[in-house]
C-alpha cells in the first residue's frame, strides 16, 4: 500500500508540473492556429445565429485551460497510483525510464485518440499537438519515475532510522 500512496503523491505532483507546461503549449498552439480554430468554430454555429466568434474563441482556450489543468491532475494521480502498484512489470531499468513508458502509453491514447478530435483545426494542428504532446507526457513521465524514486528513498531513510 506504500507504494501506492507515495505513486500517487508522486504522480499528482508530476501532473501539476505537466499540466501547466502543457496549458501554456496548449494555449500557445491554439493562438498560432487561432484562423483554424476561428473556422471550426464558424462551421459549428448555426446559421442565422448572432454570434461572436471571438468570444467563443477565447471561451475555447479557457475551456482547454480548466480542462487541461483537471485532467493532468487526475492523469497524474492514475499513472502514479499504477507506477506505485506495478513498477515491478513495468518495463525499463530505472524507475524514470518507467515511468516514460507510462508516458508513452498514455500519449498513444491522449494524443494519438483522443486528439482525433482536434483534427477540426486542421491537419497542421493535428500533428503539432500530437507531436509536442509526445514530448511533454515523455517529460512528465520522467519526473514521476524521478520524484516516485526520490519518495521510495525517503521512505526507506525513514524506515532505517526509525530502527536504529
Amino acid at each position: 500500500m506504500g507504494k501506492i500512496k507515495e505513486g500517487a503523491k508522486a504522480g499528482v505532483v508530476a501532473g501539476i508540473i505537466y499540466g501547466i507546461i502543457a496549458t501554456i503549449v496548449t494555449v500557445s498552439l491554439e493562438y498560432v492556429f487561432k484562423s483554424g480554430i476561428l473556422s471550426a468554430i464558424s462551421g459549428a454555429v448555426p446559421p442565422g445565429t448572432a454570434t461572436n466568434l471571438d468570444v467563443l474563441y477565447y471561451s475555447t482556450i479557457v475551456g482547454s485551460i480548466i480542462v487541461g489543468m483537471v485532467f493532468s491532475i487526475i492523469l497524474g494521480l492514475l499513472l502514479g497510483i499504477i507506477l506505485g502498484a506495478f513498477s515491478e512489470r513495468i518495463p525499463g531499468k530505472t524507475l524514470v525510464v518507467k515511468g516514460m513508458v507510462l508516458g508513452f502509453l498514455s500519449w498513444i491514447f491522449v494524443h494519438l485518440c483522443a486528439d482525433v478530435l482536434n483534427l477540426r483545426y486542421g491537419l497542421a494542428f493535428y500533428i503539432a499537438a500530437v507531436s509536442i504532446g509526445l514530448a511533454t507526457l515523455l517529460f512528465y513521465g520522467a519526473l514521476l519515475g524521478t520524484f516516485f524514486g526520490q519518495a521510495m528513498k525517503t521512505k526507506t531513510r525513514r524506515r532505517s532510522a526509525s530502527r536504529t
